[in-house]
């Protein structure tokens, strides 16, 4: 059964499964049969079930399923609701979610207007919400606010002021993977040349025995 202990999944399917071959290997499948129509259903996703058995055909738009034809109408009404309860939920989170950045970015605002009045010599208090913002990402980071004199870190904001209108950060994915691989090639060519630039000027070494023939040879 699924990893998610539904009840819909005991109520109304049962276990399937398919052996295929994935690259010269047979690999077993599992998946679900609809209790009422005889679909089978190869992935185990709780919101496919939930549109499969509401008989919605809209429900179903957009989830890769068909909608249940022979369930009864009792089930159908449960899915849908649990369909909209989802929904709803999903929708409050992120409404949550706006109001929360408005506030903070509201508080941001407040705090360096504040500050701002507390000073004689005032900064701009677009300039005190951007330090405030700083400071705020040191401390729920955990990282030491000695940090923002280290050289790397001073390199980074001067790249970020003069980087194109249209760069945005990057991704975890992208910051941890590709771009690493990038700079690990690319220093590794840098490396690669420099070491091609010393073999190519170094003195060539001379043996002993070339030596000692050659003292032999001058004249006293």
């Amino acid at each position: 059964m699924p990893k998610a202990a539904d009840p819909a999944w005991e109520e109304h399917t049962s276990e399937t499964s398919k052996v295929v071959e994935k690259a010269g290997i047979d690999t077993t499948v599992k998946g679900w049969v609809c209790n009422h129509c005889g679909v089978k259903i190869w992935n185990r996703d709780l919101q496919r079930l939930l549109c499969h058995l509401s008989g919605d055909a809209d429900r179903c738009k957009g989830e890769r399923i068909t909608a249940c034809a022979k369930v009864e109408q009792d089930v159908r009404d449960e899915m849908a609701a649990r369909l909209d309860a989802k929904a709803n939920a999903k929708a409050v989170t992120k409404k949550r979610t706006s109001e929360l950045n408005d506030l903070a970015d509201e508080a941001d605002g407040a705090r360096a207007r504040l500050v701002q009045s507390r000073m004689v010599r005032g900064k701009p208090a677009e300039v005190i919400e951007v330090n405030g913002s700083l400071s705020d990402m040191f401390d729920g980071l955990g990282v030491a606010h000695n940090k923002v004199d280290h050289p790397l870190f001073r390199r980074f904001v001067q790249k970020v002021r003069t980087a194109p209108p249209d760069w945005e950060l990057p991704c975890a994915v992208t910051l941890g993977g590709s771009m690493l691989d990038q700079q690990h090639h690319g220093s590794a060519g840098i490396l690669d040349a420099r070491r091609g630039m010393r073999l190519e000027t170094s003195t060539p070494r001379i043996s002993l025995s070339t030596r000692a023939e050659a003292r032999a040879s001058e004249p006293y």
